[in-house]
């Protein structure tokens, strides 16, 4: 069967199969052997594209998850697959640099690098050098690293990433899109402001609505903050926004330090329990 496969079809079998993860008695030694043959037959005969490639290089990561030496790909093909997967980039997005302007801010945070390519091929949105933590890899995640519909499940190549980035060592951190936007936004300020003319009279007042400006002040307008209360709210606004981000963010160092002292603690009774 496996000697019927195209190259594409052949791609989507082995990166499925990885981000699977099955055991080996779904997925023998000898299974492996085989698939990697036949990925190593089809990169010799043509070249093949890079996406295609970025798939070899996953499954390649998934043997190495398995220590499945035997069922490696070829020196030269791993490196061609390596250095494809490498080569993959993504733009930052608005909310990833306001974060980085963040992580900056944080007394404990010693170095911020954005946009790391790790030795095994994967890149992480940020490398943060840490005073507890050590060095930590976070992950911003947008709505496109989970299931449609609003779903908080991640998709199969987010939980592969994040499998394999924890396999080969990697203290990760995941940001989930909506908690940085629960702690970098206020559901009544987006609300209120969302209604208001910039830059005109303000709106009218709702039936019942009191019709007050900045720290309930009175509107010089009468129906709804002026240009110059506008300006001063949209400022409170964006250094409160910063500010729940910048502790949200301090919390998540703070409980990544954790498992790193919890070693230091079990190394520290073990020499004193051998005398050292």
């Amino acid at each position: 069967v496996l000697d019927q496969l195209n190259p594409l079809e052949l791609a989507n079998l082995a990166w499925a199969l990885s981000a699977a993860d099955p055991p080996e008695t779904t997925l023998t030694l000898a299974d492996a052997r085989l698939i990697s043959a036949r990925v190593a037959t089809i990169v010799a005969q043509a070249p093949v594209d890079a996406s295609l490639l970025s798939q070899f290089h996953q499954w390649q990561l998934w043997l190495d998850e398995c220590g499945h030496e035997s069922a490696d790909l070829p020196a030269a093909v791993r490196d061609a697959a390596h250095a494809a997967f490498a080569r993959a980039t993504t733009a930052p997005s608005a909310l990833q640099r306001l974060v980085a302007t963040d992580l900056r801010a944080l007394e404990r945070v010693v170095r911020v690098e954005e946009e790391v390519t790790l030795p095994h091929g994967h890149s992480v949105d940020f490398v943060v050098e840490h005073a507890d933590a050590g060095r930590v890899a976070i992950e911003l995640d947008g709505p496109s690293h989970f299931l449609a519909g609003g779903s908080r499940k991640p998709t199969g190549a987010t939980s592969l990433k994040r499998r394999q980035l924890r396999h080969f060592g990697v203290n990760l951190v995941t940001l989930p899109y909506w908690e940085i936007e629960t702690q970098a936004s206020s559901d009544f300020w987006d609300g209120w402001v969302s209604g208001i003319e910039v830059g005109g009279e303000g709106r009218t007042a709702a039936p019942g609505e009191s019709q007050l400006g900045v720290d309930g002040r009175r509107s010089s307008h009468g129906a709804g903050p002026s240009a110059a209360e506008l300006t001063e709210l949209e400022a409170d606004g964006r250094e409160a926004r910063s500010r729940r981000r910048r502790a949200h963010l301090e919390r998540m160092l703070s409980a990544a330090a954790q498992p790193l002292h919890d070693q230091q603690q079990e190394k520290q009774c073990v020499d004193s329990a051998s005398g050292k």
